[in-house]
């Protein structure tokens, strides 16, 4: 059966007057784009081939679909990120064996060229070798810019040049591709490294409209330091404002020779009047910040390292470094693990605080795949904390 043509008639506006205009040709059976179509149930167009690229379910406009890391668990992106990093681990294994076998070529085409016969006998090159080095020492002090120096600097490399021309060039053209292979493997490495790591930074990055938007108070000054500047940003994309509640507001204020250091009393983040170690140190502090702002978050905190540390001892932490103040103690665990830090395991004397957000932040910042790999139930713990899922 041939198409149906139904006449259209279609009103537009010009220069103020409306005009009519019937479109003869209009088919009611052909889509968006001149193919032919049929409506299902909902009202969606489809095509002979599937649904309209230009419309989905219930004739709403479709949008390329990617996946939804804003809005996952600490559990279901600890799954999907350790998922890609499992593949990533398996590859980095046959790119050992791949590197081995271009380090191995290599090495063999230099081997090659350097057994090439040379004009001159071992003896001649190694007693020309020696003479330039007693021509370089001659004036009590090194100088391989002399004349004499240069001249017997020239007659070495004549001795140490092949004797056939043609065969060195292949060796030398053999020597060059086996080392442009292993540039060009090592250039596709580093490209798969950055690629895991950007995916990393991308499932992490909460969507605009769920982010933490801190009211900054305090010294404008250091607040406004590019390194800062750069930790608040990444806090703010790793931190939902559900997470914070009312709790948005935090001063910045220098804490002079000080450690950095938070004061929960009034919100503050103390940092050294450099900054800190940068992003590292800011979300470090923030981190407490938001210990602080969700009582389920610091709960929930409290409760994993009680549940690590049962029956373990405290210890000071100035046996793991002299940095570390006489008074600060922490407990190791003791689930047959350890801490990726001993001072994740440190113990407030006044209770209700840990260092466990902050620290997993601060690693969610800046190496969030090592603690994925060393602690995946700390790094559930810690995003679950950050997206307010607790």
């Amino acid at each position: 059966m041939e198409d149906l043509i139904i006449p259209r008639v279609v009103a537009r506006l010009v220069d103020g007057r409306i005009k009519l205009h019937i479109d003869l040709k209009f088919n009611p059976n052909h889509g968006p784009d001149g193919r032919f179509t049929t409506y299902g149930s909902g009202g969606r167009i489809q095509t002979p081939g599937g649904e309209s690229p230009h419309f989905g379910p219930g004739g709403k406009p479709s949008k390329p679909t990617a996946p939804k890391y804003s809005k996952m668990s600490g559990e279901e992106l600890a799954k999907e990120l350790q998922s890609a990093a499992d593949k990533r681990d398996a590859e980095k294994k046959e790119e050992a064996k791949e590197r081995k076998k271009l380090k191995t070529a290599y090495k063999q085409a230099q081997k090659e060229r350097e057994g090439l016969p040379t004009v001159g006998s071992a003896a001649e090159i190694e007693a020309a070798r020696d003479k330039w080095n007693a021509e370089c020492k001659k004036g009590g002090k090194w100088d391989s810019t002399t004349p004499e120096a240069k001249a017997v600097w020239a007659e070495l490399n004549r001795l140490r040049s092949p004797k056939d021309a043609k065969a060195a060039a292949l060796a030398d053209k053999k020597v060059s591709e086996a080392g442009k292979a292993s540039a060009s493997f090592e250039d596709k490495v580093r490209a798969k490294n950055k690629a895991a790591k950007e995916q990393f930074h991308t499932a992490l990055t909460l969507d605009k409209e769920d982010r933490a938007s801190l009211d900054i108070r305090g010294d404008k000054k250091l607040a406004g330091k590019t390194s800062v500047k750069k930790g608040i940003a990444r806090y703010e994309e790793l931190v939902s404002a559900e997470a914070l509640g009312e709790r948005s507001r935090v001063y910045i204020e220098n804490a002079g020779r000080e450690r950095a250091f938070y004061r929960d009393s009034d919100g503050s983040v103390h940092l050294e009047s450099g900054g800190g170690r940068g992003i590292a140190t800011v979300v470090h502090e923030l981190g407490h910040h938001l210990e602080h702002a969700s009582p389920a978050a610091r709960h929930a905190a409290v409760m994993f390292r009680r549940e690590k540390t049962v029956g373990s001892p405290t210890k000071s932490l100035k046996t793991v470094s002299k940095a570390y103040d006489r008074d600060e103690i922490y407990k190791e665990r003791s689930d047959g693990k350890k801490w990726i830090d001993p001072y994740m395991g440190k113990i407030y004397r006044r209770g209700g605080s840990t260092e466990l957000l902050s620290m997993g932040l601060e690693m969610l910042a800046t190496k969030p795949d090592v603690l994925l790999k060393k602690d995946p139930e700390l790094f559930a713990l810690v995003v679950n904390a950050a997206r307010g899922k607790l």
